[in-house]
């Protein structure tokens, strides 16, 4: 038995995470996080991007060649309407107020909790819907998922390099529901789970985001052009309520596997190839 395991919960979690805080300093992670005192000025003032469609499946299919020089990416998702929205709406404001403010230089890691910080009632957060432990529950900072996931997809569609992405271990969606492929979730949790991405480019990188009453929008704006990268996602059923995710990176005729996911089905899907394409912002 590891010795945290004999600490009472809450201080067990107190434990984890000094000890990541403390690894992340050892392997010199700590001095490439991006945060407010190192940003770069706002690559592109923040866009309205209502014009973005609702949903994923909606995007027309076009070849990674037509995609080969965005300098900026962007896509919506439907916030849907639910007894903790207010509250979900709240914490997302919080969040994309921090992230709007960073950019990413050359190298620099986009860690999701140490830009938006702890989510503690004293700073504001709700309590709103979260999976917990693959049940959902009401907690503290509950909906943060969603934003974590839409930053995470848009980091793989512009060529991040994913350091740290945790998948949620429950599907909650029917297909009709969906608004983002399964496999493209990224799931956070304070001290426990994060969404880390590195700028591999030469220039910097920025995330912008915005929370509207029905929707959550965000862009991924680079100073330079960002090398797209067309996502294909492939759904096998293992048993009647699980099935398995592999994410891959399509790129000039070849393909890489950039995850392996399995998740627990609440209800029956249609297993599908699902490929997803973003709307390019035009920013001159």
């Amino acid at each position: 038995m590891r010795w945290q395991n004999l600490l009472p919960g809450t201080l067990r979690r107190e434990v984890r995470i000094l000890l990541r805080k403390l690894r992340d300093v050892r392997n010199g992670d700590y001095k490439k996080f991006a945060h407010q005192s190192c940003m770069y000025p706002a690559l592109h003032p923040l866009q309205d991007l209502q014009h973005l469609r609702l949903d994923y499946a909606d995007f027309p299919e076009r070849s990674s060649e037509q995609y080969a020089d965005f300098d900026a990416i962007g896509m919506r998702q439907p916030i849907r309407a639910s007894e903790t929205v207010t509250a979900k709406l709240r914490n997302l404001r919080i969040a994309v107020e921090s992230i709007n403010t960073v950019a990413l230089a050359p190298g620099a890691i986009f860690s999701f909790w140490h830009i938006v910080g702890r989510p503690l009632a004293r700073r504001g957060f709700q309590k709103s819907r979260m999976l917990v432990r693959g049940q959902l529950e009401h907690a503290i900072g509950g909906g943060l998922c969603q934003l974590s996931g839409l930053l995470y997809h848009l980091g793989l569609i512009g060529g991040l390099e994913i350091l740290e992405r945790h998948a949620h271990t429950r599907d909650i969606y029917t297909e009709a529901e969906r608004f983002t492929p399964l496999g493209a979730d990224a799931a956070v949790v304070y001290g426990v789970k994060d969404l880390r991405m590195q700028n591999p480019y030469d220039f910097p990188v920025q995330f912008q985001a915005r929370v509207h009453p029905d929707a959550l929008t965000a862009c991924l704006h680079a100073a330079g052009r960002l090398n797209y990268r067309h996502l294909h996602f492939e759904r096998r059923r293992l048993i009647k309520n699980r099935e398995e995710v592999f994410g891959w990176h399509v790129f000039n005729g070849s393909r890489r596997l950039i995850s392996s996911d399995s998740y627990i089905s609440n209800v029956h899907t249609t297993i599908a190839r699902t490929e997803h394409a973003p709307v390019r912002l035009d920013t001159q």
